[in-house]
């Protein structure tokens, strides 16, 4: 069978501009703006929002995030719901803002 080329180059170019698009948020993800202490270690890392209180689990930027546990940071990132207790934030980018009281 033979395919016209101007479909066959439509094809081409419509994968190409689907292919340069960025991916799409997971269901329920939404942006976010948390500040708080962070705290745990490399691979466990968790910020407790100062405002509600709820703990996050901290996705992204571990390795230069968990050279601020202890610290108060603002992070900026996609929040996302999650099936296993904390919510998930995949950090985007972060602030120090000052030191956590114990």
């Amino acid at each position: 069978m033979k395919v016209p080329v101007s479909i066959l180059g439509f094809t081409v170019l419509f994968i190409v501009a689907i292919a340069g698009q960025p991916a799409a948020p997971h269901f329920g993800a939404r942006e976010a703006t948390i500040q708080g202490c962070l705290s745990g270690k490399l691979g466990a890392l968790q910020i407790n929002d100062v405002t509600s209180g709820r703990a996050y689990k901290v996705l992204g930027q571990t390795e230069q995030l968990a050279r601020q546990v202890g610290k108060a940071i603002r992070v900026r990132g996609v929040q996302a719901a999650s099936d296993q207790g904390a919510p998930s934030l995949e950090v985007k980018e972060f602030t120090q803002t000052g030191e956590c009281t114990p």
